[in-house]
């Protein structure tokens, strides 16, 4: 684990959801219509009915696109799980809550030392990364 890499965390949270809205819009344009029609007994009430799957070249290019989606989500996890690994993996608790703090939290080198050590200089949470990384 390097610091590069955890500094895609915040990143890769964002990707996940956005891969998880583009495979929700694909599945809606797909799979998903709706039409009108009425009961058959009397009054006959005029209903909005979910009409759902694909067909042909349709469905072909759905299963490639979702495919690919499904593929990327995957990795993206992936990744995301493994840095959650590693942060688990920290025996020291300093360096997990500034990992935490800056990392996942998103928060400035300033505001996690504050978090972390309170009064000390606004440099001390990362020189202590940086310390803990050169030692790996």
């Amino acid at each position: 684990m390097t610091i590069k890499y955890l500094k895609q965390y915040r990143s890769l949270l964002r990707e996940a959801e956005r891969l998880a809205k583009r495979l929700e819009e694909l599945q809606n344009r797909f799979t998903h219509d709706t039409v009108k029609g009425s009961s058959l007994r009397k009054p006959y009430p005029i209903q909005v009915i979910t009409v759902t799957g694909a067909s042909g070249k349709s469905k072909e290019t759905f299963n490639r696109l979702k495919r690919a989606l499904d593929e990327r989500m995957d990795g993206v996890r992936a990744d995301i799980a493994e840095i959650e690994e590693f942060i688990n993996t920290v025996a020291e608790s300093d360096i997990r809550q500034i990992i935490d703090c800056r990392f996942v939290q998103g928060l400035s080198w300033a505001d996690t030392t504050e978090a972390i050590y309170k009064h000390a200089h606004k440099d001390t949470a990362r020189k202590a990364i940086e310390r803990y990384f050169a030692k790996k």
